[in-house]
């Protein structure tokens, strides 16, 4: 940012953005599929998610920060993309050509092993009752920003290119579209 010329007050000051990532989180569904031969959903796996890649982030903090009508703002984002974690698991099954094998972890599972561990770790129980939170919300999705979808990033993942790089590519293939070094809105 400084770089840039950008004041660092600017990036506390700008709109604060939160984002639902497709990166490590989303990958993990890949890697399961593909390692472990099965996809841990936590409940249902019906809950809502928009994945937004870092780099369609990184693009959109870039405009709040030049935009003065963001200033003092919040924005909640999310990718183009909208999904069940169901969805997202048989995606990553579906890119590598192999047969679905998705289990559920009860949410009471998820409970009572927050309680139990409790008194020993409270790190872990923080963990169980955060993946207790994620099965039991039914949507955690904000405004769709960005062009980087899930599909193609797993199908280069899966080619052994890295996440970085997969990201990358993916908004090298947009990069033609840009005005003024970001991303159309």
């Amino acid at each position: 940012m400084r770089v840039a010329g950008v004041p660092r007050h600017a990036m506390r000051r700008s709109c604060r953005g939160r984002k639902y990532g497709v990166g490590n989180s989303t990958w993990e569904f890949l890697h399961a599929a593909d390692k472990r031969r099965s996809v841990r959903l936590l409940g249902t796996g019906e809950g809502l998610i928009n994945p937004l890649s870092a780099i369609d982030m990184g693009h959109e903090v870039a405009r709040s920060i030049l935009s003065a009508s963001n200033l003092g703002t919040e924005k909640t984002v999310g990718g183009p993309e909208t999904f069940t974690h169901r969805q997202i698991a048989e995606l990553a099954f579906r890119v590598l050509d192999k047969p679905a094998k998705i289990r559920q972890v009860p949410r009471l599972v998820l409970r009572s092993a927050a309680r139990m561990i409790k008194p020993f770790h409270t790190n872990a129980h923080a963990f169980a009752t955060f993946f207790d939170f994620i099965a039991s919300t039914p949507r955690m999705c904000g405004d769709p920003i960005g062009h980087i979808r899930l599909e193609p990033f797993f199908r280069l993942c899966a080619a052994g290119i890295s996440l970085r790089d997969a990201e990358l590519s993916l908004d090298g293939a947009h990069a033609r579209h840009r005005v003024g070094g970001l991303p159309e809105p």
